[in-house]
């Protein structure tokens, strides 16, 4: 067996963190292993688009779009052709808290590529005729976004989770707001909120220290100097059970959600009992999937979530997510419509089942085990280990942490139900459904008159007693907070 040589470096010039203010910093991590023939980077900056001021919300990302497309340093079009021609890859996200760049080349394309990532942060020279291309660029994601019904459904979580904060809005903006941005906008959003005090480095794979110190060097003088950006996070609350049915007809939308703010992120003494309760929940094979697609067969697929991720951003750097530090807790799934009241009949009786009583030894064994074989599997790949220490930077703890090494043999069923308990009240929840018919979903719900359909070759008389159990649960549903909105007028 051939082993493999990792080998963790952390650079760390100064890290900028106080009470509850996280996020920023002067700070390099290098991942090192010299058996790959890749090199991994990320550059985090505080440019999410919490940043974006009022009447401007989609600044950040037009920004970030400038910035990808070589605003600064090429013509329009030609990153692409560069990139092709290098093997290479560079994808840009722009999240609540933190802009990201995430790039990967083949070894020997490295100095042509460092030099071509870096020159992308040089400041942007946008024209009337650029910003038009953004604009158009951006409002043309909106428009995907109110088509999408995942998509969609996240991002009203989102917002009816925030309310009027900043983190509330979707990094995209809104049609108002994206066309009021001017060339001006994106120049003053880069030279206040891509700082070099603020600039976060990774690097992975095939690469040395002393290299990534050079990289370094190159990203610091091309950006501008200033005092980092903070915006404080959310402190967010759920009043009651807040339902928001978005109708999208014409189609056949089937995005389920069910979530709430969740006071446990990766540090919390909780996180990995939280982490385990999730994992037996609603990781593939869970609870949820064994209850809606193994027996029943009506949603394809029921997953739960501790931290936020978007579905929609494709990256080769395998890292652990974007980093925040106000998280959500949710549930996803996609049931039919005919199935939907029924479906989050069943959600909500098992949140409020887990919240009372201890998981099954079997189930929290086998929860053990899943997280176990992930861990292991994922941890060994170096842009893993750089985005995970990364992200532990950003939040303000110490060394390299996942989270949940070395603390699932210890965690126990109690634990796992205490930490539960934290975060879930099932009287205290968004709902957010995306279906065809808001009335019809939304009559079934206050009425308490479910009705559902299963597929053939499922017998219902074998699942009766169960199901009986399941229309019995009865939620405290308010007809005040329950609202019915259409897709196309979201986010306009």
């Amino acid at each position: 067996m051939r082993w493999r040589c990792l080998t963790a470096v952390s650079i760390t010039v100064s890290l900028l963190c106080q009470s509850g203010c996280v996020g920023g910093g002067k700070s390099t991590v290098v991942v090192t292993d010299r058996d790959t023939d890749t090199v991994w980077v990320r550059v985090l900056l505080n440019a999410g688009s919490a940043y974006d001021p009022t009447g401007k919300e989609g600044l950040a990302f037009a920004t970030a779009t400038a910035v990808q497309w070589g605003y600064g340093s090429l013509a329009r079009g030609t990153l692409t052709d560069r990139l092709a021609g290098l093997s290479a890859q560079i994808d840009v996200w722009v999240d609540r808290a933190v802009c990201g760049f995430d790039g990967r080349c083949p070894r020997a394309a490295w100095p042509e590529f460092s030099e071509l990532f870096v020159s992308l942060f040089a400041e942007p020279q946008v024209g009337n005729e650029g910003i038009a291309y953004i604009v158009a660029d951006q409002l043309s994601a909106l428009e995907n976004l109110r088509s999408d019904d995942a998509r969609l459904a996240r991002a009203v979580l989102q917002q009816r989770l925030y309310g009027d904060h900043p983190w509330a809005h979707p990094p995209e903006g809104t049609d108002h707001s994206v066309l009021d941005l001017l060339p001006s906008d994106i120049r003053d959003f880069w030279s206040t909120h891509y700082v070099s005090s603020g600039l976060m480095l990774g690097l992975a794979g095939n690469i040395s220290g002393s290299e990534a110190g050079r990289f370094r060097q190159s990203l610091t003088d091309v950006l501008p100097s200033g005092k980092t950006p903070r915006c404080e996070p959310p402190a967010a609350a759920v009043d009651g059970l807040q339902v928001a049915i978005i109708e999208m007809p014409g189609q056949d939308p089937r995005s389920l959600l069910v979530g709430c703010p969740t006071v446990i992120v990766r540090g919390d003494t909780d996180f990995p009992a939280f982490q385990l309760a999730n994992a037996w929940l609603g990781r593939h094979g869970g609870r949820l999937t064994e209850l809606l697609d193994d027996k029943r067969d009506i949603s394809f697929v029921c997953w739960s979530y501790v931290e936020h991720t978007e579905p929609y951003v494709e990256t080769d750097v395998l890292t652990s997510g974007r980093p925040r530090a106000a998280q959500c807790f949710f549930i996803e799934t996609q049931p039919a419509p005919v199935n939907t009241a029924f479906i989050l009949n069943i959600i909500l009786a098992e949140l409020d089942e887990l919240t009372a009583r201890d998981i099954p030894t079997a189930g929290l064994d086998s929860a053990r085990g899943y997280l176990a074989e992930h861990t292991r599997a994922t941890a060994a790949h170096p842009a893993y280990r750089m985005g995970m220490q990364l992200d532990a930077r950003w939040l303000g703890l110490s060394g390299f942490t996942d989270g949940i090494t070395g603390a699932l043999e210890t965690t126990s069923a109690g634990d796992a139900r205490r930490a539960v308990k934290r975060v879930v009240d099932p009287n205290n929840l968004v709902v957010v459904a995306v279906v065809p018919s808001g009335q019809a979903l939304a009559s079934q719900i206050m009425r308490h008159q479910i009705s559902y359909s299963y597929p053939e070759g499922i017998n219902r008389l074998d699942l009766r007693s169960e199901d009986l159990v399941y229309l019995a649960y009865t939620p405290n549903w308010d007809p005040r907070k329950m609202r019915i909105l259409g897709a196309d007028e979201l986010f306009r």
